[in-house]
């Protein structure tokens, strides 16, 4: 049997994939992960990756798209997205291929859809972010922020902001390590903001209280 995990970028969730395709090899499932883009739609084949058991690592492939896809594609607004979009409603359309699980659309457009719900209540305040300025404004009103990317899984990219006096605390997690920095100037928050929203492509743009 075999187990495809399909992402937009084959660097997507690696960690995770290679967890779930060790633990697979035990029930006879083989795992590759591979982008919608890749699909040769004359052949059927698909240039991605295959978990090699022995070697504990993915080796770059070309084989047929598995029968069963776990669908974990986040979509943006980017033109690969779009050109990812059309390729993931014919697989799904395909009889013979079974998906475990859909992609999400942004998690700014599932909480204008959850807002509206019987769940509203529980959910975080919730706004887009377009220049250094919204942050800085929203942490002197709440003090502590939480700012994610749009687009992604796993907890990557979430900086958490706290302001105390003066400062501005800053903390993350990289290659689960806690990295905290403390920011004491505001033209060196502007600058660092500036940064990382220019760096992601404005894809930080999400603030949770």
């Amino acid at each position: 049997m075999h187990l495809g995990f399909m992402t937009l970028h084959l660097t997507s969730e690696k960690g995770y994939f290679t967890e779930i395709a060790r633990r697979a090899v035990q029930y006879g499932i083989s795992c590759c992960h591979f982008v919608p883009t890749d699909i040769n739609p004359s052949t059927m084949l698909v240039t991605g990756e295959i978990y090699n058991s022995e070697n504990e690592c993915w080796t770059t492939l070309e084989f047929p798209v598995p029968s069963i896809i776990y669908d974990r594609c986040f979509y943006g607004d980017d033109n690969h997205s779009k050109q990812c979009m059309p390729i993931v409603s014919w697989l799904k359309d395909r009889d013979d291929i079974q998906f475990l699980g859909y992609g999400l659309p942004n998690k700014l457009e599932l909480y204008e859809v959850l807002k509206h719900s019987n769940i509203s209540a529980y959910l975080p305040h919730s706004k887009p972010v377009s220049s250094p300025a919204d942050i800085l404004n929203e942490l002197r009103k709440r003090k502590k922020i939480l700012i994610k990317p749009v687009n992604g899984s796993q907890g990557s990219g979430i900086f958490y902001l706290e302001k105390t006096g003066n400062h501005m605390l800053v903390k993350t997690e990289k290659q689960r390590q806690q990295i905290v920095r403390t920011i004491s100037s505001k033209e060196t928050a502007l600058k660092w903001m500036t940064e990382l929203i220019k760096k992601k492509n404005t894809l930080f743009s999400l603030i949770l209280s």
